[in-house]
């Protein structure tokens, strides 16, 4: 069944010159799906070239690029798509946690409060956010979305709890 499938998509590859943006978009999402993510990054970058304003493409590449550990080739896709499309959540995740893992806790926190404009009920968001404002000691912030992030769902880590519960006002 797999051949089968992978077959429909056999004449409209990067290698075709007659494959548009959207089919190759297509052919990424099937191939990032069944695990060839160097073929679906190859099928994206190529989507991006024939149509540059494919923000799915963008973001899709940029999510592949980061889960290789590649977040200095994964940021300006993503970017590109977010500029593109303000509704891009998972674009905005990304960006916010490749900054958080470069310590610029500014711009991590910039990204994760524009994906809370679009998906406001977004647990992983609010424990990330909260993270961002515990390291830049605005303890308050940090308490407000842990507290959403477990209201919501969210698993928070027990040690980032504790770390919180010292700056938590007093029980009257």
């Amino acid at each position: 069944m797999f051949d089968k499938l992978k077959g429909l998509f056999a004449s409209k590859g990067p290698e075709n010159a007659s494959a548009n943006g959207m089919d190759l978009m297509r052919e990424g999402r099937f191939e990032a799906k069944n695990g060839a993510i160097a073929r679906a990054i190859e099928c994206y970058e190529e989507a991006i070239k024939r149509d540059s304003s494919l923000s799915e493409a963008m973001q899709a590449l940029g999510d592949l690029l980061v889960m290789q550990g590649r977040d200095d080739d994964a940021l300006p896709h993503l970017e590109r798509a977010v500029a593109m499309d303000a509704t891009m959540q998972e674009a905005h995740y990304q960006i916010g946690r490749i900054y958080l893992r470069r310590k610029d806790v500014a711009r991590a926190t910039a990204a994760f409060e524009a994906e809370l404009k679009v998906t406001p009920r977004y647990g992983r968001v609010h424990n990330d956010l909260a993270v961002a404002y515990f390291q830049q000691k605005q303890f308050a912030r940090a308490i407000e979305h842990v507290d959403k992030a477990v209201a919501l769902g969210e698993p928070v880590h027990d040690e980032f709890l504790k770390a919180l519960a010292a700056h938590r006002p007093p029980i009257r």
